[in-house]
């Protein structure tokens, strides 16, 4: 006896039919009707009656469809009695992120986990450099930390658990008056020699920007810690930059049109995307707080795929 069977009888029971109730539940109602045959047999009494103007509960189907009514609100109670616990469990978590994830799925993963957990109290730092966040979490001042590292650049850690959460394809930026304006995809080949406004320069940049140099010397025009000042160099034509999709997405200024950003090509695979990862310590016993931020950072993720998926289709 499944819980559906359960569900299926009882809704039988208000509409009459097998086919309103599958228009009801959204499923098929050669399945829903194998399904009462099996509950029938499991039983050894038939629940309806049918005929030619529905079905109608037998005798002793009535009495088991209230049964399963009553099987079902207690079900019911169940979820309600999980539900406030869960919203009445208390806890601290702290969290450092690098700046992409701040300004992308950070802020909706965290609305809906506060909505989830109210009593959990999350603090959060953010980071201009993997290096740092990954620091934070080995100090122990971070109980988990999100970071974006090119597939080459992950290297593995004994201190460390490392779960990867999404990848996101590299892309160039550009001013919407650029000459470039008109392409839908770029090949590096054709701006290595353009000015470049970069990030903060540390040592994860520069080895970044190091994987490029088979394709020439790339023209830095400035390093910056701050996404404001980078796109007004890029936004004025003073220079180019280099982001991945996933921060793309949420970027003002590309929103409004001012920067366009279309998908670099012509790279190796291994430097053509980046690679966000989750870290925690190993020596560490990961907390239910964590284990749910963890879970929602993924559903988020997955949203964010599908989405990407739709538009794709929609476009092709």
């Amino acid at each position: 006896m499944r819980i559906e069977q359960l569900q299926y009888i009882v809704e039988i029971a208000k509409t009459g039919s097998i086919t309103n109730t599958s228009e009801q539940l959204h499923l098929s109602a050669p399945g829903i009707s194998q399904s009462i045959k099996g509950l029938e047999e499991e039983l050894g009494v038939k629940v309806f009656d049918r005929s030619r103007t529905g079905l109608l509960p037998t005798e002793i189907g009535k009495e088991i469809i209230t049964l399963a009514q009553e099987v079902l609100n207690k079900m019911e109670e169940m979820k309600e009695v999980a539900n406030h616990h869960i919203s009445s469990i208390e806890g601290n978590l702290s969290i450092a992120v690098i700046n992409t994830l701040c300004r992308s799925i950070v802020p909706q993963t965290l609305a809906s986990f506060k909505n989830k957990y109210p009593g959990i109290s999350v603090k959060i730092n953010e980071f201009s450099a993997n290096s740092l966040a990954k620091k934070s979490v080995l100090n122990g001042d971070a109980d988990i930390a999100l970071l974006a590292l090119p597939p080459k650049f992950n290297e593995e850690n004994k201190l460390l658990i490392t779960n990867h959460v999404l990848d996101s394809q590299l892309q160039v930026c550009f001013s919407k008056n650029s000459e470039l304006a008109k392409r839908t995809t770029v090949n590096i080949k054709d701006i290595v020699h353009l000015p470049i406004a970069a990030y903060s320069n540390n040592s994860e940049t520069i080895d970044y920007f190091n994987s490029f140099s088979k394709f020439g010397k790339l023209n830095i025009l400035f390093h910056s810690n701050s996404p404001e000042t980078r796109n007004y160099f890029i936004s004025q034509g003073l220079a180019i930059g280099f982001d991945c999709a996933l921060a793309t997405k949420f970027d003002h200024s590309v929103k409004n049109g001012n920067i366009l950003a279309v998908p670099l090509v012509g790279l190796e695979s291994n430097v053509s995307k980046l690679s966000f990862f989750c870290i925690h310590l190993k020596s560490q016993h990961l907390s239910f707080a964590a284990k749910e931020f963890l879970k929602e950072v993924q559903n988020q993720s997955n949203n964010l795929e599908e989405d990407s998926i739709n538009k794709s289709l929609i476009k092709n």
